[in-house]
C-alpha cells in the first residue's frame, strides 16, 4: 500500500507500507508523476514502513518501460528517504550510480523531523550532532 500527498508547490510526501508488486510500483510512479505535473524543484519525503522488497528483476523491467520515470526524476531535486532497516537505506549508496542528479539522504524513522528540515535546506541535527550545510570557509592570516 502507498499514499502520495502533495504538501505544497515544492514537496510531496510518499509513504509505502507492506509489500508492493510491479503494478503497485508503476501506479506509485504514475501518482507521483501526476501530482508533480506543474511542479519544479520538487522535494520528496519518502517513508518506508514495514516495507517488503519486491522481486527486483520484475520491478526493474517494469520500471524501465515506464516513460514517466525519467521525467519524474527530472522534476525532483532532493529526496529524504526514511527507513529503519539497514538494507532499505542502501539506496543512499546506490543512488549516485542510478540517479546521479538527485540529492538523496537516508534517515531513520526517529529522525523524520530532521529529514523534513534537510529537505528545506536546514542544517541536520542527528542524535545531538549538528552537521551544517556546505558553506564558504574564511581564510585567516598566518602569524
Amino acid at each position: 500500500m502507498f499514499l502520495v500527498t502533495r504538501i505544497d508547490d515544492r514537496r510531496l510526501d510518499v509513504r509505502v507500507q507492506g509489500a508492493l508488486d510491479g503494478d503497485d510500483i508503476m501506479h506509485l510512479v504514475q501518482a507521483m508523476f501526476d501530482l508533480t505535473a506543474d511542479m519544479t524543484h520538487v522535494k520528496v519525503l519518502y517513508r518506508l514502513d514495514d516495507f517488503s522488497l519486491p522481486a527486483p528483476i520484475a520491478v526493474l523491467g517494469d520500471l524501465a518501460r515506464q516513460p514517466q520515470l525519467l521525467a519524474l526524476f527530472d522534476r525532483i531535486d532532493r529526496c529524504a528517504f526514511v527507513a529503519d532497516k539497514p538494507w532499505q537505506r542502501l539506496i543512499d549508496r546506490l543512488h549516485p550510480v542510478l540517479l546521479p542528479n538527485l540529492e538523496l539522504k537516508c534517515f531513520a524513522h526517529a529522525d523524520t523531523e530532521a529529514a523534513k528540515r534537510w529537505l528545506q535546506g536546514a542544517p541536520i541535527a542527528l542524535e545531538g550532532l549538528v552537521i551544517p550545510l556546505p558553506c564558504a570557509r574564511t581564510a585567516r592570516p598566518l602569524g
